[in-house]
């Protein structure tokens, strides 16, 4: 029973459920609970041990994530660490903030609200102005400018007083956004609330001003309290320079010679922006430069010489440039791409090409990588490039066709082509880069010059087929959409018709092509220059079309009808003269015409313009030097010497000018004017008479030349005139 009862009781009470899942007996059980409570308290330690372990760790991993301004790692051993309830310093946490409020992902943002709004129930820390400055700055990296704003009273409500820093954080902000009304409420809240602006404040109020409301950035300069430095220098005289406020400008630069410690390189370059913008020349710009280094304690930077550079183009004066060039060069300072740009551009000025070309490989050479700008610059010269400096213009610029030039670069380099006639090569430029790339960027100009390439290598056909194709563009109610901004103007025809009547006459063209191109007015078997004819055709196509023809399409034709002594386009010419309306003949239009009939041996039509000219003449149309010589050179060659004497009375009563040139004429004009020596002896006492030896320097008249005396000597021979007297006179 005993057994039993003693057996079921230690069944009943000895089993006990082990740490493995087992039943053990109560004894056994007493004897191991103190060994187990010692293993707890071991392994208590030994947590403890480790998880204090671990949280050095990733306190060390927040502290090297800061160092390596790493967000993503800072941000997530700040939350183990606060799941661990560890205490992490302040000065931690607003490390993690400089660098998190400068991040413009939306996830940043929220991190750092979420700081700020639970710092002290999760780190026992009450945020302080850092916390909220950061916090407004995130805020206005992402464009929230009216919730950084918002913060101010945020931090009123709870006890943190804004300060200067604040409204300075919250005007850069406005100043980002471009907010100029919004900077202008800080600047006012600023003084309702009593809060000190200081000079941070002045500079991005001024900065921000200052593009949009440069009168009221002046007043508030002048009135500033703040002591200015070399930021607010820099600014206010940028401003002054681009609305030449020369009050305060000046006022500036005397403040800081002043106080030259305050001046930087940064500074200076803005004073010689001021100077190149307000001043009448160099002079200024020269003397700071020598001030620099020696008075300043200054040093010029890169952006110091191309302001200086740039300053001589403005005032036209290339030589200086380049001797600033030199000092930068000695400085040991590397050109930009700006620098070549400027440099270039002063080769333009000088027309050198090939000094161009050098800056542009030399800027290769420095590894400089060139812009579109830079190449156009040196496109600009092609049309005075000699043959070797073209072809290295046109290979540069196959090369660096990748930098996209606009048309205008292109037509530069088409016209220089097209003025050495080199037809081959301004087609395939003009293949390779408007049909193929930019056919929608050619314009009329590239067409004329495309034109002007055939013409000028004597191959009219080819010339004349591209205008065919554009005029019938110009006529058709329906142009083509590749064309359709190409519209044929004055300048055009100006240009085709001035190229086409300098072609020599010995060019030779295809009849059938010429008959072509005349109508019924103006016929092929004329005689005249295929080339001089195709000029009018053009012209009169140019009438039909109802544009308007200047003076200078006019003088173009008559001087090459002067110079073919071509009398059939003289007449065409003419009479679309009489024609126009539209047109007034100045001065310069009735020389030509003379000239031209005088060429082709018309004295009498000569003779008509001259008393139209002085009937009807007017202020445009004033007979001048030009017209009183051609008029005596056609009475002496075209037999109408007895009017030249006559003329040259109206001359000296109506007070003309006369230049020797017009005493040479009318003294060449009488000598041809008889054929015995009456008209010599006349000219003889011209001479005498109405001008001067060159050994009496104090009388007023005309001075006899070689011209004159040699003219005279030659028809003395011609007329048996023993030339002695002459001779003897003019020693």
């Amino acid at each position: 029973m005993f057994l039993r009862r003693g057996t079921r009781s230690l069944q009943a009470s000895t089993l006990a459920w082990t740490t493995h899942g087992r039943y053990a007996p109560r004894a056994l059980n007493r004897t191991w609970q103190p060994m187990r409570s010692m293993t707890t308290t071991t392994t208590s330690t030994t947590t403890t041990t480790a998880r204090t372990a671990v949280n050095d760790e990733e306190m060390a991993n927040l502290k090297k994530a800061i160092d390596e301004r790493n967000f993503p790692q800072s941000r997530k051993s700040i939350e183990l660490l606060a799941q661990q309830g560890v205490p992490i310093p302040r000065d931690l946490l607003r490390n993690v903030l400089f660098f998190a409020r400068r991040n413009n992902k939306p996830a940043a943002l929220r991190w750092i609200e979420s700081i700020v709004d639970s710092m002290e129930s999760r780190f026992g820390i009450a945020p302080h102005r850092f916390e909220y400055h950061a916090l407004m700055y995130c805020l206005g990296l992402q464009g929230q400018t009216e919730a950084a704003h918002a913060i101010v009273n945020r931090m009123q409500q709870q006890g943190v007083q804004p300060n200067t820093m604040t409204y300075n954080t919250l005007l850069g902000i406005y100043k980002r956004a471009n907010n100029v009304d919004g900077a202008l409420l800080v600047w006012e809240e600023m003084a309702s609330q009593g809060v000190e602006r200081d000079i941070s404040t002045y500079n991005t109020l001024l900065a921000l001003l200052g593009p949009t409301q440069p009168e009221r950035a002046f007043d508030i300069y002048t009135t500033m309290r703040a002591a200015p430095d070399a930021h607010t220098y820099t600014t206010m005289l940028s401003l002054c320079a681009r609305f030449k406020n020369t009050d305060v400008g000046d006022a500036i630069c005397t403040d800081m010679t002043k106080d030259p410690a305050k001046l930087d390189t940064a500074t200076v370059n803005a004073l010689f922006q001021y100077q190149a913008a307000v001043a009448s020349d160099l002079t200024p710009v020269i003397e700071t430069y020598n001030a620099m280094s020696s008075e300043y304690n200054v040093k010029p930077d890169r952006i110091t010489f191309n302001i200086l550079l740039d300053s001589c183009l403005r005032f036209d004066n290339p030589a200086r440039a380049f001797a600033f060039f030199r000092d930068m060069q000695a400085a040991h300072i590397t050109p930009d791409v700006y620098t070549y740009d400027i440099l270039m551009n002063a080769e333009v000025r000088r027309e050198n090409p090939t000094h161009a070309l050098q800056l542009f490989q030399d800027m290769l050479v420095q590894e400089v990588q060139p812009n579109a700008r830079v190449l156009s610059t040196l496109l600009r010269l092609a049309p005075k490039a000699d043959p070797t400096t073209l072809d290295a213009m046109v290979d540069l610029a196959e090369v660096h066709h990748h930098l996209d030039l606009d048309a205008k670069a292109y037509n530069a380099l088409l016209s220089g082509l097209a003025q050495q006639g080199r037809s081959v090569q301004a087609q395939r430029l003009y293949d390779s880069t408007f049909r193929d790339r930019l056919l929608e960027k050619a314009d009329i100009a590239t067409y004329t010059s495309l034109m002007m390439a055939y013409i000028n290598d004597k191959l009219l056909d080819d010339a004349m087929d591209i205008y065919y194709a554009l005029r019938d563009h110009h006529q058709s109610p329906k142009p083509s959409s590749k064309l359709k901004h190409i519209k044929l103007d004055t300048q055009f025809y100006t240009s085709m018709i001035s190229a086409l009547t300098k072609m020599p006459s010995a060019v030779v063209e295809e009849k059938g092509r010429v008959g072509a191109l005349v109508d019924d007015d103006v016929h092929a078997d004329s005689g005249s220059s295929p080339a001089l004819l195709t000029a009018l055709r053009l012209f009169n196509d140019m009438r039909h079309l109802m544009i308007r023809p200047d003076a200078h399409v006019y003088t173009a034709l008559l001087t090459a009808c002067a110079q073919h002594r071509d009398a059939y386009v003289l007449e065409h010419v003419h009479k679309l003269i009489r024609m126009d309306l539209f047109m007034d003949p100045d001065t310069a239009v009735y020389n030509a015409l003379m000239d031209a009939y005088n060429r082709v041996g018309d004295g009498h039509t000569v003779l008509q313009v001259w008393e139209t000219l002085t009937l009807f003449g007017s202020s445009t149309t004033e007979v001048d030097s030009t017209t009183i010589s051609i008029v005596f050179d056609s009475c002496g060659h075209n037999g109408y010497g007895y009017r030249a004497r006559d003329i040259w009375e109206t001359i000296q009563r109506r007070g003309y000018p006369l230049n020797l040139n017009n005493y040479t004429s009318y003294v060449e004009c009488l000598c041809r004017s008889t054929s015995d020596r009456r008209g010599w002896d006349e000219a003889w006492q011209v001479v005498q008479n109405e001008m001067r030896r060159p050994s009496d320097p104090h009388d007023t008249r005309p001075i006899v030349d070689d011209k004159t005396m040699n003219t005279l000597l030659s028809f003395a021979r011609k007329k048996g005139i023993d030339p002695a007297e002459v001779e003897a006179w003019w020693q």
